[in-house]
């Protein structure tokens, strides 16, 4: 068990899933089966139309020029077979990561070195997949204009190319269609398009977003198309506790059965409390009839880094994209939650789904009850 802990009216407590805690996924140096591309992290989920799971994942081609215009990142889909869950064995219930999986690729200069941090949610009214995502280049005016020549190999030297980052919106009916997805024109207050976008599609109107980096607003909506009325709902809690400072909005807030929201937030974990600093990931719960209202925040992180593929320990683990970067350890982007059965009486379950060293897929088992 990883966490256990009640505040308020909620506990929560994770743990790994697969055989002894190795609960990672899409691994292309210890299971290059499960994947055509050398780095899949920053998974987004969905349930689709037909009750289909399905995972969106971040995924990038080369390891040694990953987020260029050499190598972007590129937005794949994946399915899970139809059939129970199997917790200890969720690789082999999903489709193999490979290059005709591609729903997403760059266009224009603003996205000219990836598309990034997909997070997902259905309109089930219209029928229409809604995909936020970070668009990573330079969007000045003139921009840079970069291609695989003109930087590299390493994101660290093409900082003329890649220096801006955005939350962009497409929309699509069919998905698993890479044609059929069409970038969508927003508008709103200054700073609805910040990077990190999580967005939460009601029965009726408004609408909301939750967007940004080191402190989480909320933005409502009657159209999904224009935003306003930004107000800070996620913010460092300083000194003491273990998300101090740094907040980022996380997954695409989940319906609890009392009717209130689930939401994930990204954050820097306090070296004080914790040892080493490092990405992890908090929680909070969301009330249902203003979603912009916490209700209760966790005391402790969802999940810190402690493991060999979060710590990017050597001999394995130290070929990752975070090992690349002189990182420090991480789980990071906990952006997608997948409701899953086994809960029991006023709980309910998840699958939470992350990614270890901005490299491979990782999942843990997410249970929420209500006391």
């Amino acid at each position: 068990l990883l966490a256990g802990f009640a505040l308020g009216f909620y506990t929560v407590e994770v743990d790994r899933v697969g055989p002894g805690g190795m609960n990672v996924l899409f691994d292309s140096v210890h299971h290059p089966e499960t994947t055509d591309f050398g780095y899949n992290f920053g998974p987004g989920y969905v349930k689709m139309l037909d009750g289909t799971d399905a995972l969106l994942i971040r995924s990038c081609l080369n390891m040694t020029s990953c987020s260029t215009p050499a190598s972007p990142d590129v937005i794949t889909l994946v399915k899970r077979s139809t059939g129970p869950v199997d917790i200890d064995n969720l690789q082999s219930q999903f489709e193999r990561n490979g290059l005709d999986k591609v729903i997403l690729r760059p266009e224009g200069p603003d996205e000219q070195c990836g598309v990034q941090d997909p997070r997902i949610t259905v309109d089930k009214k219209t029928g229409t997949y809604i995909l936020a995502y970070t668009a990573y280049g330079d969007a000045s005016d003139p921009p840079n204009i970069c291609d695989h020549t003109t930087c590299g190999p390493s994101w660290q030297k093409c900082k003329n190319c890649c220096r801006t980052v955005s939350t962009k919106v497409a929309v699509s009916t069919t998905p698993e269609v890479a044609s059929s997805w069409r970038r969508l024109n927003r508008t709103g207050d200054p700073g609805f398009d910040a990077k990190s976008t999580a967005t939460l599609v009601r029965d009726t109107p408004p609408h909301y977003q939750f967007t940004g980096t080191g402190t989480v607003r909320s933005w409502e909506s009657q159209d999904l198309v224009h935003w306003t009325a930004p107000e800070v709902t996620i913010t460092g809690r300083g000194p003491g506790f273990f998300d101090p400072g740094y907040c980022e909005a996380g997954v695409p807030p989940v319906l609890l059965s009392d009717g209130n929201y689930l939401f994930t937030y990204d954050t820097i974990i306090n070296a004080g409390q914790h040892g080493k600093a490092g990405w992890a990931a908090g929680w909070a719960v969301l009330n249902g009839s203003n979603p912009r209202e916490v209700v209760q925040r966790g005391g402790e992180p969802l999940v810190i880094p402690t493991a060999p593929w979060e710590l990017q320990t050597p001999p394995d683990w130290n070929w990752t994209q975070a090992e690349r970067e002189g990182s420090v350890p991480m789980i990071g982007t906990i952006n997608a939650l997948m409701p899953i059965e086994g809960a029991g009486p006023g709980s309910d379950a998840f699958i939470a789904w992350g990614c270890a060293s901005d490299a491979v897929i990782v999942a843990f088992k997410v249970v929420v009850t209500q006391w």
